[in-house]
């Protein structure tokens, strides 16, 4: 496409790809290619919106120290006096990964710019995601009051924009600890079919393995990852040691390539524990 507003138009194109059954490839293929057809006529704005975005693919393909460094680079210019659109989104992205380093400090800072951010910018669809993911993560510190207050926050837009129900794969392995189970499988049940929401709904039916599936089919590591980690604590609790020990396995083996310390350390310590 040779105009100068082919990036954008690749862009839209990456965002309306189904991501199920290997469409995640296809839908990174395009937003790399927005970039470089951003860079190519000069559109700034729009090379920075693709690196944004790039961020959360790098993230979820499993190339953190990619998604780290280009995040970093962006919140630099944000905090050198450059805004940018994106800046929630990717202080959100940065948050995860600096949690599963073992950088809880560094997260809860990136939360709560992220949450700032796009309360400011009042983009529904932005906040949903933002709220989504930090519940999720405030979750998994055991901040459980911090990530209700997201939940409630959440429910109301994903009701109202049932398109956007896929975010509830985010927090739907701790739905049951936020009481919230019952209420994000109505709002499921009114959504458009995709792989998010197939993911959801095995895990909110705690089948966090079929869950893991749905996003090694995507592929995304990290998703897969973090619910075979799921998996293997419930199948664990449930007091099925063996059949938890290999998810966890699973989840360990991708966890160690990223260099996750936290969720490296938890695994470890419930395997100790339950040997």
């Amino acid at each position: 496409i040779n105009s100068p507003i082919a990036g954008g138009i690749v862009n839209n194109l990456a965002f309306a790809v189904p991501v199920g059954d290997g469409g995640l490839l296809r839908a990174e293929e395009l937003h790399v290619e927005s970039a470089r057809l951003a860079e190519r006529f000069g559109d700034r704005q729009g090379l920075r919106f693709s690196r944004g975005i790039m961020v959360w693919v790098d993230w979820v393909r499993g190339r953190w120290n990619d998604a780290l460094e280009n995040a970093n680079r962006s919140v630099a210019e944000c905090e050198a006096g450059s805004p940018d659109v994106n800046e929630g989104f990717v202080r959100l992205n940065r948050a995860s990964i600096r949690l599963g380093r073992g950088d809880v400090e560094g997260a809860l800072a990136d939360h709560a710019r992220a949450l700032a951010h796009v309360r400011e910018g009042k983009d529904p669809e932005m906040l949903a995601a933002v709220a989504a993911v930090s519940a999720g993560n405030y979750a998994e510190l055991g901040r459980w009051d911090d990530a209700r207050r997201l939940v409630h926050e959440l429910v109301p837009v994903i009701r109202a924009h049932p398109y956007w129900a896929g975010l509830e794969s985010m927090v739907a392995p701790h739905a049951g600890r936020l009481g919230v189970r019952e209420e994000l499988r109505e709002i499921i049940a009114t959504a458009p079919p995709s792989a998010w929401n197939d993911a959801s709904l095995l895990s909110l039916d705690l089948d966090f393995r079929g869950a893991a599936e749905v996003f090694a089919a995507m592929p995304s590591p990290t998703l897969e990852a973090w619910q075979r980690r799921s998996a293997g604590e419930h199948l664990i609790e449930a007091g099925r040691r063996a059949e938890g020990e290999v998810e966890l396995a699973k989840a360990l083996a991708f966890y160690r390539s990223v260099g996750a310390t936290f969720f490296i350390q938890r695994a470890e310590a419930l395997l100790a524990k339950s040997a």
